[in-house]
């Protein structure tokens, strides 16, 4: 019985990551996010990231440039909610409507 319930729970496919939507999104007084349109393309804590990977709750960009121009790596935060907004260090940024500004 036991060696069943295993075999089991390993043959039950796991659920894919949530992938947030290409867009931008907006927190009040915060430099907005901005996901694709290019795959892998992010805007994120005042950086452009090539690359960027979602798994659980995290994103990962080996390719990401600041305001001075260097190039890092970036790992951080960036979940995504069941309706679609994103919660990035505690706060939620909200999807806007294509061609909108933050306000």
């Amino acid at each position: 019985m036991t060696r069943t319930l295993i075999a089991l729970l390993v043959a039950m496919p796991v659920a894919a990551a949530a992938q947030p939507a290409p867009g931008r999104y907006c927190a009040p007084g915060l430099p907005d996010i901005t996901v694709g349109p290019a795959p892998g393309t992010l805007g994120i804590d005042l950086m452009d990231c090539r690359g960027a990977v979602y798994v659980g709750g995290q994103v990962t960009a080996p390719h990401c440039y600041g305001i001075s121009g260097a190039e890092v790596p970036y790992d951080t935060d960036l979940a995504v909610e069941p309706g679609g907004d994103l919660i990035h260090d505690g706060t939620r940024y909200r999807p806007q409507p294509p061609g909108r500004l933050c306000p």
